[in-house]
């Protein structure tokens, strides 16, 4: 029965990394050549562990959008934060603390973010955008 238990959740891992990073967003939007920064993985992985709140890492992300790193091609309204319906998948933290140990792509963690904000489950404060 353990051994079942491991393949289903490797397999289920892979399935939400696949589906995260190539179905749910066939048309990428995340800028290959742009430079994340360093600091924003530490962001992430720190999010990732329950270190910071939510916020502190909406934070990084606005920062990726004003540094044109996350490009949107229209900019939903809200505030910086989440639905008040919903709340960030566990998906998006799982892929953030791979990101943070260099397990998946810029892009593909990117992706996800960018997904989410398409999707208004993350809103962003169009007043703090640059």
């Amino acid at each position: 029965m353990k051994v079942f238990q491991v393949r289903f959740l490797t397999v289920l891992i892979l399935f939400i990394s696949l589906l995260g990073s190539t179905i749910l967003i066939p048309n990428s939007l995340a800028q290959e050549d742009a430079q994340i920064p360093g600091w924003i993985k530490n962001v992430a992985e720190w999010w990732a562990n329950d270190e910071i709140s939510e916020n502190e890492f909406l934070t990084g992300i606005e920062y990726l959008i004003n540094n044109n790193i996350i490009s949107l091609d229209s900019m939903p309204c809200g505030t910086l934060g989440t639905s008040p319906t919903e709340s960030v998948p566990d998906w998006i933290k799982n892929n953030a603390m791979w990101w943070s140990e260099d397990l998946i792509e810029d892009t593909d963690f990117i992706n996800g973010i960018e997904y989410l904000i398409k999707i208004r489950i993350i809103s962003i404060d169009n007043k703090k955008i640059v």
